[in-house]
């Protein structure tokens, strides 16, 4: 399922591997079993002369933990000296394989002995579950963590118990929560999972191993365990709604004091659990004539009314993708060999864009294409992480890229860069140009299907096909009204566009004919990521319109839906209009981006170079604004990112920050000329954006200024109270309005291409505006009445920003920041231009992030702190499959 990054552990070759790598060491004699994380050899010790148990891990979780940071961890189990606690003797790395040695137990494990008897005496089970506790308590004095307990890892030797696996698991859990290579990792055993596990959280304490030993004392008296279910899924859909039954229930014999014992270990609240092992202990010894009180409690959960189930069928949609888990059977037979899903993550810098997609996959999955900004500044390039290295390299020559996509084979990756289709080999090769569609248009995304013909979609939402070694593109379809965009290859010869309606942020899947453009099938709201075929089965995986990433069960063959969708556990990077941080591969790894935006701090920067933090502390940031006395900022602040936010005021003098907007949608915020108000945008009644104006004193609730049928993104206000204002149109992109104080709205600077943040000067005549008509984005002045543009930025520029007095003009290019002379007359030119100073700032696209104080001596920025520029990747192993089986339900 993983390609050649993840294979399943060749028995033979790593046997005979290790017998010559450890020779003189330890001597293997045969396997023992395989589960899914380790597989387990019968050892000869040759310098203690003892047999061994020796388990080698599995190449997946060594490649995502790393052998030196496991072994590093794996070390603090050996401190753990219990009677009832299976000790680590050794542990190493030897030619690529990572394993670890302990005491070979001459009997079974209470997996093994389960599957024999089923059920086992009341007094055997209790003496068991009172060892573990013991073995439990005496590990979580020393801040141990077990996360694994199950009947797998508790061995029985002479009737007693030793927990096994200690080390594998405080490994993979300190990994994690260390961040020893900001890597982490989730894993467990679904059927002993605490609620708090199986929603994913990372930072778990005793109680969590106190519920798995609930339940296998469960299952240890009742012959099953608390929860079951057909799927993965549906165990965690159990455990995260459903109440077990009492024990006396399905075993009359059961004292009530033990079942009510269970019971408690077993709450999904830990804090209504035992709070130590200890205690578990000490009440499965209780007096069984102790009445019980969760019999009570489970009569009155049993009553929840149907508003309450939904509620938790809700809750589990989004919980059941913490799950990771693994099947391990470690008894003398043949191997059972699971594919446990698994989570890892790994930080990562980010070009954060307006369009477009930001990671592309290779189909094995084993290589990930991330689109990041230069490290001079704020051209995109491409940079290449290897699943199975920690390295994330940059491919050269890749400046401008934006949204890749790898060929069927994973050795080349294609990519937009304006107007053209690009193409790069992974070996080294130049990147080449394979079509361009000049001045009428950009490229978007695209897919490169297995016959060697790549399809993509432009800006202006048309679908076109080209040859991989390159050509002219010939146009598809284009939809009557709107755009279409992410067009996915489905087998049969089929393309899935998403289709974007005129005026709306939501798209719909469609499936179209690659020879006629003709709409095929019609599969619901969503932006497509993949096609994805795995166990038989295929899946469409998407963003729905609430930002889940789902998979949807698909026929490929009858175009049809084939099960309910799911939703991709922990996607947190929402996508609105174009932009999307999620990437599946054909087999079905899954990676997303979350970005942390809040590590943002507003800094004053003086013409000298003199910065001083502003007293707003550290939140999200972007396009601050100097009231026209310079005394005041205005700003939003954005923590949920995706246009989610409210705008603040930020008077210097006292130093407070005072929110402005209580909307939850409010944006983009610039101050009316005379300083009395702020105008911004936020979503108003119809469902679109607007523009509102608020008093800076909050003395009126805020008013609607500018309705459009169009999204309006952000407006500015001239002297003389003509607006200009930046909105979404269908056909054209991001355009330009002008709408004088009295009068209609006229376009100012429409075009097939993006105009973007318009800047009033302070008299009124001029207007600074990006642009990207050229190919790449550039800074132009035009008057605010009649024609004419000159162009300011000569090797590109964002951000456009006006100095004191309307005769200097301000921009990036890269990470510096430029001033420019400007003459209005007798002819608009462009002079002098000059470097005021460079620096890493935050940067908005479509939004100049900073602003130049009234008198022209500072400057206000946006500023990450040290982790701010970077986002964390989460990878998803096997998410749809577990041993050839789907986990979708």
């Amino acid at each position: 399922m993983f390609g050649t990054l993840i294979r399943s552990l060749d028995v033979p070759d790593t046997a005979t591997r290790l017998r010559t790598a450890l020779e003189g060491r330890y001597t293997i004699e045969r396997e023992l079993g395989a589960g899914g994380m380790a597989l387990v050899y019968l050892a000869h010790d040759v310098r203690h002369d003892r047999r061994v148990a020796l388990k080698v891990l599995r190449p997946e979780l060594a490649s995502v933990i790393g052998a030196e940071r496991f072994l590093a961890e794996i070390k603090t189990t050996a401190n753990l000296q219990h009677p009832h606690i299976l000790p680590l003797f050794d542990s190493g790395e030897v030619g690529g394989i990572v394993f670890y040695v302990m005491p070979y137990v001459d009997g079974e494990s209470l997996r093994a002995c389960l599957e024999r008897e089923k059920q086992l005496s009341i007094g055997t089970a209790l003496r068991i579950a009172r060892e573990v506790s013991d073995a439990l308590t005496h590990a979580h004095a020393r801040g141990i963590i077990h996360r694994d307990i199950k009947p797998e890892n508790i061995m029985l030797q002479g009737g007693h118990a030793l927990v096994a696996d200690f080390g594998i698991a405080l490994a993979v859990a300190n990994t994690g929560a260390a961040r020893l290579t900001e890597t982490g990792m989730s894993l467990g055993t679904p059927h002993y999972m605490s609620p708090e596990q199986a929603m994913g959280e990372r930072t778990l304490d005793a109680r969590t191993d106190i519920y798995a030993l609930g339940c296998v004392v469960y299952e240890m008296l009742a012959g099953e365990p608390p929860f079951t279910g057909a799927t993965a899924q549906a165990i965690v859909a159990r455990v995260l709604t459903d109440e077990p039954r009492p024990l006396r229930e399905l075993r009359h014999t059961v004292p009530p004091a033990v079942d009510d014992a269970v019971l408690t270990a077993l709450q999904k609240l830990p804090a209504d659990r035992f709070a130590t092992a200890g205690e578990f202990a000490a009440a499965l010894s209780t007096d069984d004539r102790v009445p019980t009180r969760r019999l009570a409690h489970r009569v009155e959960t049993a009553r929840r009314s149907p508003r309450d189930v939904v509620l938790a069928v809700l809750l589990v949609v989004t919980a059941i993708g913490a799950l990771a888990w693994g099947l391990t059977h470690a008894a003398a037979r043949p191997p059972v060999v699971s594919a446990p899903l698994i989570r890892f993550h790994f930080p990562a810098e980010f070009a954060r864009m307006g369009s477009g997609s930001a990671i592309g996959m290779s189909p094995d999955g084993s290589q990930l294409a991330l689109v990041q900004f230069a490290s001079e500044g704020l051209t995109t390039r491409l940079a290449l992480r290897r699943l199975d290295r920690d390295e994330i390299v940059v491919i050269p020559g890749t400046e401008g890229a934006l949204s890749p996509f790898f060929s069927p084979d994973g050795h080349a990756v294609a990519y937009a860069e304006g107007p053209r289709l690009k193409r790069v080999g992974l070996n080294g090769e130049q990147p080449t140009i394979l079509t361009d569609l000049g001045g009428a248009d950009i490229v978007a995304r695209g897919t490169w299907a297995p016959n060697g013909t790549i399809f993509f979609t432009s800006r202006r939402g048309q679908l076109f096909r080209v040859s991989a070694a390159g050509g002219t593109a010939e146009r598809i379809a284009q939809p009557p009204t709107g755009r279409y965009d992410a067009p996915i290859w489905l087998p049969g010869g089929r393309i899935l566009v998403s289709s974007q309606p005129t005026n709306s942020e939501d798209f719909e899947l469609v499936v179209l004919s690659v020879e006629t453009g003709r709409v095929l099938a019609r599969l619901g709201r969503g932006l497509g990521v993949q096609y994805v075929e795995t166990g038989g089965r295929g899946y469409v995986t998407f963003v729905s319109p609430n930002a889940a990433l789902t998979s949807m069960p698909f026929d490929a063959q009858k175009l049809q839906r084939d099960g309910p969708n799911t939703a991709i556990p922990g996607f947190q990077a929402p996508v609105r209009g174009r932009s999307l941080l999620a990437a599946v591969s054909a087999t079905g790894t899954v990676a997303y981006a979350t970005n942390d935006l809040a590590n943002k701090e507003l800094v004053l920067v003086s013409t000298a170079g003199e910065s001083v933090v502003l007293p707003a502390g550290i939140r999200a940031f972007r396009g601050p604004r100097f009231s026209p006395d310079g005394r005041r900022i205005t700003v939003d602040v954005e923590p949920g990112g995706d246009l989610v936010g409210d705008v603040w005021v930020l008077d210097r003098q006292p130093g407070t920050f005072t929110r402005l907007t209580f909307e939850g949608s409010s944006v983009f915020p610039e101050w009316t000329p005379d300083g009395s108000a702020v105008l911004y945008s936020a979503v108003g009644k119809s469902g679109s954006r607007e523009i509102y104006r608020v008093p800076a004193d909050r003395s009126a609730a805020p008013s609607l200024v500018i309705r459009s049928s169009s999204p309006i993104f952000e407006a500015v206000q001239s002297s003389d109270n003509t607006l200009l204002y930046r909105e979404t149109a269908d056909s054209t992109g991001r355009d330009i309005v002008r709408v004088p104080a009295q009068g209609k709205p006229t376009s100012f600077a429409t075009s097939p291409f993006q105009e973007v943040s318009p800047a009033i000067s302070p008299d009124g005549r001029l207007v600074l505006y990006m642009s990207d008509e050229s190919g790449r984005d550039e800074i132009y002045v035009r008057p605010m009445t009649g024609a004419g543009r000159v162009q300011v930025s000569s090797t590109g520029g964002t951000e456009p920003r006006w100095g004191p007095g309307g005769r200097e003009a301000y921009y990036w290019s890269k990470d510096t920041l430029f001033a420019v002379s400007i003459t209005p007359s007798p002819a608009l030119a462009v002079e002098a231009r000059r470097v005021v100073l460079t620096g890493r700032y935050s940067h908005e696209p479509f939004h100049s992030n900073y602003d130049v104080s009234p008198d022209g001596k500072h400057f206000v920025f946006v500023r990450p702190t040290d982790t701010a520029t970077r986002m964390e990747v989460t990878v998803l192993l096997n998410w749809f499959g577990h041993g050839g089986q789907t986990n979708a339900p």
